[in-house]
């Protein structure tokens, strides 16, 4: 009982078993022992190496049936070292993803508790893999962005312990390495093989816990690498992100709500010149549209389904379906996304417009399963030059006419264009419902007249043919003092 108390609890407060405390501690002085003799052995043998460190790593996994490929069931109930010299057993240091943010969630919640003394970092890197002539396999690390070298080593394993835990979802394996660094790899060398890391650093010396997640370099949104479940400690979660970069990164669509309509505009982009401009907004139903921004693939998928829930309030209640429940159905869906296993987040943002027995309206539905209602919004590539705009204006939208609305609406939607391009009837598009009017599009030579009108509105007066005669008359007398510019 004395020898248990002085065994200090682990970081969540659970004092180890002390048998298997023993036995550990036991195979750790002879690795650690084997470990110093090969560390004399290889600096002798190979002058390249700058330093080297015994690690003592353990892996959260499972202990597996080298037959079945399946986790052992062994008739115990307590904490068990296993006997791996037989060659029956292997293992495999994978988890799932509800593991990995139960264990996130624990070290969060350790990080914050006072007194704690733990430091966290988040780190991003890469590891190129390479094979030496006399050395064999070497590891080179360097910071994602930077490309900062953080470290080139090649590891020597030492010697494993695996430990079952019956009463546990994981086993864990004990493994002293001989970490051998080096100072730079030859030019000669290119990297067989590259993998990212996304590492939640948890460190209370001489402790260090990282939960890291680990994909192939090439792998981006949508990739099974962070399928939109990962809480990171900073409340952030990637998969949302990613999905929020495709709406900024979408062309711009613009939404404007008066008294007594709401109007949506967008951008259309053409993949070529051989290919038509693809349509921004869609109709939902007699009295709703929508204008997006971000993947038109997911954009038809959730249209598609607010049509299907249209259709069903029409035919079962025999009445419009309000904008406020439509809107919360695609953020209910768009949600689910974000906190399911194999799943990402929708990669569009909506503008959804429509006029119902409350009056006209207009929702932002966001990737990450938020809705707000607006007087205007914009999103899409350039869209915060369509917010100023709209911001320094909003006050006049509610009893503004028509005419008036759409002419504000184009003219956020030009601030959001390159320097070179210009607003025309083939590259925007314009959405229209209110009060007594069924949602219709404006485009092509329809929208020719308010383009007209646009140009109009802004061009410069002319001059006055009087202007020669008055300056005459305004000229300072010969010898007075004229006003100059600074």
């Amino acid at each position: 009982m004395e020898q248990q108390r002085r065994i200090p609890p682990s970081l969540f407060g659970v004092r180890p078993h002390s048998d298997v405390t023993m036995q550990v501690g036991q195979f750790l002085k002879s690795a650690i022992r084997s470990a110093q003799q090969a560390k004399v052995s290889s600096q002798s043998r190979e002058p390249r190496f700058t330093a080297q460190q015994i690690e003592i790593e353990v892996k959260l996994g499972m202990v597996l049936d080298k037959q079945s490929r399946r986790r052992i069931s062994l008739p115990i109930l307590s904490e068990t070292v296993i006997d791996s010299s037989g060659s029956y057993f292997s293992f495999s240091s994978n988890m799932s993803r509800n593991q990995h943010a139960t264990l996130n969630q624990k070290l969060n919640a350790a990080t914050v508790r006072p007194g704690s003394g733990i430091r966290y970092v988040h780190l991003r890197e890469e590891d190129l893999f390479y094979t030496i002539r006399g050395i064999g396999k070497v590891r080179k690390t360097v910071t994602k962005g930077t490309q900062q070298v953080k470290c080139i080593i090649s590891k020597m394993g030492v010697a494993n312990l695996e430990v079952f835990l019956p009463t546990s979802a994981l086993d864990y394996r004990v493994s002293v390495n001989l970490e051998r660094h080096l100072s730079d790899i030859e030019s000669i060398y290119q990297p067989e093989f590259v993998r990212g890391k996304d590492r939640l650093s948890y460190t209370m010396s001489p402790f260090q816990v990282d939960l890291t997640q680990v994909r192939a370099a090439d792998q981006g949104y949508g990739s099974s690498f962070g399928s939109g479940d990962e809480m990171l400690h900073e409340g952030r979660i990637h998969q949302v992100e990613y999905a929020l970069e495709a709406v900024k990164q979408g062309s711009a669509a613009v939404g404007i709500r008066s008294d007594t309509h709401a109007v949506v505009f967008a951008l259309k982009r053409s993949p070529g010149e051989l290919a038509s401009y693809q349509k921004k907004i869609l109709k939902i139903d007699d009295h709703m549209g929508i204008a997006f921004a971000g993947l038109t693939s997911d954009a038809r998928v959730l249209s598609n389904f607010m049509r299907t829930e249209a259709m069903k309030s029409r035919m079962i209640y025999d009445r419009p379906l309000p904008l406020s429940r439509i809107v919360a159905s695609v953020g209910d869906k768009a949600q689910i996304n974000t906190q399911r296993y194999g799943k990402r987040p929708y990669g569009v943002g909506l503008l959804v417009v429509g006029f119902d027995e409350t009056g006209p309206h207009l929702y932002e539905c966001s990737p990450s399963g938020n809705y707000f209602d607006y007087v205007a919004m914009a999103i899409g590539a350039r869209s915060q030059s369509a917010k100023t705009y709209l911001e320094n204006h909003f006050s006049t939208f509610a009893k503004a006419s028509l005419d008036e609305i759409i002419l504000h609406g184009l003219r956020s939607l030009r601030d959001t264009l390159q320097q070179d391009k210009e607003l025309n009837i083939n590259n925007c598009s314009v959405g229209v419902v209110g009060k007594d009017t069924k949602f219709y599009l404006v485009e092509s030579e329809g929208l020719q007249r308010y383009l007209d009108m646009l140009a109009d509105t802004e061009a410069p007066p002319a001059a006055s043919t009087s202007a020669p005669d008055t300056a005459a008359t305004n000229a300072p007398a010969e010898g007075a003092a004229m006003d100059t510019d600074p």
